[in-house]
């Protein structure tokens, strides 16, 4: 939500281009390293769940 609305579309789509645009590499890279992580972890308990008498572990 904008604290100003933009007052065209033109203007709307510039915005985005520019908040894209300030996206770093090392942003990108620490998201993806996350995401990686949570889905390690879920699929652990995944296997966990459907398999009986298997620990868990999220390393």
């Amino acid at each position: 939500m904008y604290a100003t609305p933009p007052p065209t579309l033109q203007d709307l789509k510039r915005r985005i281009s520019n908040a894209c645009a300030s996206v770093s590499p090392d942003m990108l890279q620490n998201v993806q390293q996350k995401s990686k992580k949570i889905l390690d972890v879920h699929c652990s308990l995944w296997r966990a769940f459907r398999t009986p008498n298997r620990k868990v572990s999220a390393d």
